[in-house]
Formats: C-alpha cells, structure tokens, sequence
C-alpha cells in the first residue's frame, strides 16, 4: 500500500485497531470490518516495530505512570517465574526441580 494511501486513512484508527487485537488476542486478518483494512492496520505495526518506535511508547508510557505513582521512572525489580526459566543443558536432570519456597 502507498503511503498515499496509507495518510488517507486516520492514524487514530489504525492506532485503535492495532489496540483491538493486543487487546483480543485475534489473528490480524479476523480484524473486524469497521476498522481499516488488516494489511494496513498490520503493515503501519510491523513499520513501528521494526524501528523501535512501539518500544520507545512503551518505555515512555511506563516511566510516565511509574513517576504519577511517585516511582523511579525505571523498575527496580524483576520477578521471574521459576518454570519459565529454562535450565541449561548442561545440568543433570536429578539436580533440576522446582523450589517453591523461593
């Protein structure tokens, strides 16, 4: 699609659009039909993303409400979810488990 095109069609719904299917899990071209046309709404993501503008919204986002909340812009912290980690192979399998104490 043409950039031409792609002006013509309001940002704030391409915006809304890619917000739909974050927010529903939905395959792109299941988008429904109010909303612009999925190749589009998909192409202006996929162009954000690739350069790193979907991260720096993010980033922004985040350390906005993080100083609303009187916050480090920055977390602090991480929480890791112990059986999301992967083990390495080179451990032996009889000294893997899982502690639910940590």
């Amino acid at each position: 699609m043409s950039d031409a095109h792609r002006a013509l069609i309001d940002l704030r719904e391409i915006v809304d659009a890619i917000l739909y299917v974050n927010r529903t899990g939905i395959p792109w071209e299941y988008l429904p039909h109010d909303f612009p046309p999925y190749k589009t709404v998909y192409d202006c993501y996929a162009k954000r993303e690739a350069d790193g503008t979907t991260q720096q919204v993010h980033d922004l986002v985040r350390d906005k409400t993080r100083r609303a909340h009187g916050l480090n812009a920055g977390p602090t912290a991480a929480v890791l979810d112990a059986q999301s980690v992967k083990t390495p192979t080179n451990v032996a399998e009889t000294s893997q488990g899982i502690d639910a104490g940590q």
